[in-house]
C-alpha cells in the first residue's frame, strides 16, 4: 500500500513539473513569435488554457505513478537486482528506456524546444526510476 501512495505522490510532483514546464514554453513560443502560440493566445486568457490542462494532467500523472509503483513491486518481486545506484536496475532501466523513447521522437517534431523536452525526460526518469524505488522500501 506504502508503494502506491507513493506512486501517486510522485505522480503528481511530476503533474507540478508539467504543469511548469507548460507554461514555460508557452510562454517561450509566445516570445519567440510562434504562430500557434499566438493562435492559441489570442482569444483567450493563458489561465483558460493552463486551468484545463491542470486538471487533465494532475489525475493522468497520479495514475501513472500508481502503475508505474505497481511494476516496480511486480519487478522487485520478480527480479530483486539492485544497480544504477537503484533499488531494482531492471526497473529504473526500463524507465530509462521509456524516458528515452518518448524524448527522441519529440526533439525531432520540435527542434527549437529540445532543451525543455530534455529536461522534462531528465524529471520523468529521476521521478519514477530512483525516487518511487526509494520510497518503497
Amino acid at each position: 500500500m506504502n508503494t502506491l501512495v507513493a506512486g501517486a505522490a510522485t505522480g503528481l510532483l511530476l503533474a507540478s513539473f508539467l504543469v511548469t514546464f507548460f507554461c514555460i514554453a508557452l510562454y517561450v513560443m509566445y516570445r519567440n513569435r510562434n504562430q500557434f502560440a499566438i493562435s492559441l493566445l489570442e482569444n483567450k486568457s493563458p489561465s483558460r488554457i493552463i486551468f484545463p490542462f491542470m486538471a487533465l494532467v494532475n489525475p493522468t500523472a497520479a495514475a501513472g505513478g500508481i502503475v508505474f509503483a505497481y511494476l516496480f513491486l511486480v519487478l522487485e518481486r520478480n527480479f530483486p537486482d539492485n544497480g544504477l545506484a537503484s533499488p531494482n536496475l531492471l526497473y529504473t532501466g526500463l524507465v530509462l528506456f521509456i524516458s528515452f523513447a518518448m524524448t527522441v521522437p519529440l526533439i525531432f517534431l520540435a527542434k527549437n524546444y529540445w532543451t525543455h523536452l530534455v529536461a522534462l525526460a531528465t524529471t520523468f526518469a529521476l521521478l519514477f526510476g530512483w525516487l518511487i524505488p526509494y520510497l518503497s522500501i
